[in-house]
């Protein structure tokens, strides 16, 4: 089935919806897990229609009123990780939306992309200790910024990454705080899956502590009236503030 026609179906079952499909990869929702509260999940099925494979490592648990009374999974600071076996080496552009709240506070600091340009060997996505949002799967010399209004426990968050050969720019709460030419990371010759919630190098050092909403994922560059759309959505879905 292919993902328009899967979104179809899921519209028709159980009332979600995206507004953009074209060129959709991976969709992970929460909403749509039907887990009871306080339980490690088992799975997180990609709902894009693309049958991406995932593997739960370790127990990221199900939390039913996470995000201002909606479901979230709590990557809690351990080993707790969701393999997605999708590889983006073919992609030469691409789009990432999370929706996330942290479970700690303090200043938020994001690093996009690893210092200097050697691609990272497990293509993680938002995995880092003590509050960072680190994303690693664009390439290029980091990117590190301190945003406005930090983090707290009571404040969910959208998070945009997108990037194309020449350039790419990052968002947090509808707010640039990223724009520079360094180019979309074509990760050829290295894993070939993502990981999200830890990383599969160093778990150690790299472990986020953030309760994960909803993860989307676009094999190709959202123009901005697209990336307000589709911020507009979650923003609406989650009952997020700036």
């Amino acid at each position: 089935m292919s993902s328009i026609s899967h979104h179809a179906a899921l519209i028709a079952t159980t009332g979600v919806q995206l507004p953009i499909t074209s060129g959709l990869r991976l969709w992970l929702d929460a909403s749509q897990l039907g887990v009871p509260n306080a339980t490690p999940i088992t799975s997180w099925p990609d709902a894009s229609g693309n049958a991406v494979s995932t593997t739960v490592i370790g127990a990221p648990e199900s939390q039913t009123s996470a995000v201002n009374g909606k479901p979230g999974v709590a990557f809690s600071g351990a080993s707790n990780r969701l393999r997605i076996d999708m590889s983006v080496g073919s992609d030469v552009a691409g789009t990432l939306l999370v929706v996330a709240r942290s479970t700690v506070s303090g200043t938020a600091t994001l690093n996009v992309g690893f210092a200097g340009n050697t691609p990272s060997p497990d293509d993680s996505w938002l995995t880092y200790l003590d509050g960072k949002i680190y994303d690693c799967n664009l390439v290029g010399v980091r990117a590190s910024t301190t945003v406005s209004g930090g983090l707290t426990q009571t404040n969910p968050y959208v998070y945009v990454a997108a990037a194309d050969a020449t350039s790419r720019v990052v968002r947090f709460r509808g707010s640039v705080v990223i724009s520079d030419s360094e180019p979309f990371r074509n990760p050829v010759g290295t894993v070939g899956y993502q990981t999200l919630g830890a990383s599969n190098v160093n778990i150690t050092d790299n472990r986020v502590q953030q309760i994960i909403a909803e993860v989307i994922y676009y094999g190709r560059l959202l123009d901005s009236a697209e990336i307000a759309t589709m911020e507009a959505y979650l923003t609406t879905k989650w009952s997020l503030t700036p």
